[in-house]
C-alpha cells in the first residue's frame, strides 16, 4: 500500500503549482520522501496496515511539533488511500496543533551591506587564497533574493538573465542585463539549471525597492547577473532537491553571515515591498504564494530593527491596486 500511495502521489498534480508531477523528477521524488516516505518507512513491510502500527510511528514524533502534524497527515492520507475509515476516524481525534516553532531569522539592509562589504574585501582584507569570483557570484544570488523576494532555488530558474525569453502564452520578457530594460521584470521557469523543479515556476516577479534605497539595484549590481557554477556531486533525488539551499547555507556559515537561513533574504525582499507601498496581492503574486501566506508567515520574521525601519521609512503614499497592476 505504501507503493500504491507513492505511485498515486507521483502521478498526481501539485496543488500549489498546478504542475503534473513527474516520477523521474528528483524534486518530486524528494518531496514524496519528505512528506510521506520518511514516515511510511517505519511501517512493517509485509503486514496489513493497522492502527496499532500507525500509532507507533506517530508516537515517534513529539506532540506539538511540525513533524507530529506532518506524520498524522501522512497516516491519514494512507488511511484514505486504502479506504480504512475506521483508522481515519481514530486519527481524527489526534491533537495536531503545533505549539513548538523553529526560530525564524531576520536581516535588514544595513546588516546585509556591512556583511557584503566584508565578504568582498571592501572593508577588511581577505586571505590570498580566497576565491573572490565565487564570493561575488553567491553574493549576487543573495542580493537578487533580497530585491525580488525569491526562494534560493528560484534564482537558478530565472530564464531572462542575459537574453529575453518568451512566456508560455507568447509574451516576450526582455533580458535583465539589457540596459534599455527599465521594468526589470524577471521570468521564473519551472526548473533550475540542474533540472530540479521550483515550487511556483512559470511566473513573473518584480523588483521590490524600498524608498530609503532607490538605487538598490545599482548598489547590489543586480543587472550584471553572475550565477555560481556549483554542480551537485550526487544524483540522489534528495541531494539534488536540496542542493542549492545547502550550498547557500554553507556559504553563509563559512563567510560569517548574520543569518544562516536563506529565507531571511526573501523575507527582507517582502519587507522592501511593504515599504515601497506595493499592495499585498501584488507582493504575494510576485513571490508565488497566497496573500494569506504573505500576511501571516512573513510577519513572523520581522525583527525589531526591521519593524522600526518599516514604521519610519515606508512610502506614505502607497500605490493603489490598479496602479500596481499597471506597473507589473
Amino acid at each position: 500500500m505504501k507503493l500504491v500511495t507513492k505511485v498515486y502521489y507521483l502521478t498526481s498534480v501539485d496543488t500549489r503549482s498546478k504542475r503534473k508531477r513527474d516520477k523521474s523528477s528528483p524534486s518530486d521524488q524528494s518531496s514524496w520522501q519528505r512528506t510521506y516516505g520518511c514516515f511510511y518507512q517505519h511501517l512493517p513491510e509485509y503486514k496489513t496496515v493497522n492502527l496499532a502500527d500507525i500509532q507507533k510511528v506517530i508516537d515517534k514524533q513529539k506532540k506539538g511539533t511540525r513533524n507530529y502534524k506532518y506524520v498524522a497527515s501522512a497516516m491519514k492520507k494512507l488511511a484514505r488511500t486504502i479506504k480504512r475509515q475506521d483508522i481515519l476516524d481514530s486519527l481524527g481525534d489526534l491533537n495536531v496543533i503545533q505549539t513548538e516553532f523553529a526560530t525564524l531569522q531576520s536581516i535588514d539592509l544595513n546588516e546585509f551591506f556591512t556583511w557584503r562589504d566584508k565578504t568582498l574585501g571592501v572593508t577588511q582584507p581577505l586571505n590570498s587564497r580566497v576565491n573572490l569570483d565565487t564570493r561575488k557570484a553567491w553574493l549576487w544570488v543573495f542580493s537578487i533574493q533580497i530585491v525580488y523576494a525569491l526562494r534560493i532555488s528560484e534564482v537558478f530558474a530565472i530564464k531572462n538573465l542575459i537574453e529575453s525569453c518568451i512566456t508560455n502564452d507568447g509574451v516576450s520578457i526582455p533580458a535583465l542585463n539589457d540596459p534599455d530594460n527599465t521594468t526589470n521584470l524577471i521570468y521564473i521557469g519551472d526548473k533550475t539549471v540542474i533540472g530540479t523543479t521550483v515550487k511556483t515556476g512559470g511566473r513573473i516577479a518584480r523588483p521590490q525597492i524600498p524608498p530609503k534605497y532607490p538605487d538598490l539595484m545599482e548598489q547590489l549590481d543586480i543587472k550584471n547577473p553572475l550565477l555560481p557554477n556549483n554542480k551537485p556531486r550526487s544524483n540522489k533525488p534528495r541531494s539534488l532537491a536540496d542542493f542549492y539551499s545547502k550550498a547557500a547555507r554553507v556559504k553563509l556559515v563559512n563567510w560569517n553571515a548574520p543569518i544562516t537561513q536563506t529565507h531571511a533574504d526573501r523575507n527582507l525582499g517582502n519587507i522592501n515591498g511593504m515599504q515601497a507601498g506595493i499592495p499585498l496581492e501584488i507582493r504575494a503574486k510576485s513571490m508565488g504564494h497566497t496573500p494569506a501566506m504573505n500576511d501571516s508567515n512573513y510577519k513572523k520574521r520581522m525583527g525589531t530593527l526591521t519593524t522600526i525601519d518599516l514604521l519610519l521609512n515606508s512610502n506614505s503614499q502607497a500605490i493603489d491596486f490598479v496602479t500596481a497592476l499597471e506597473d507589473v
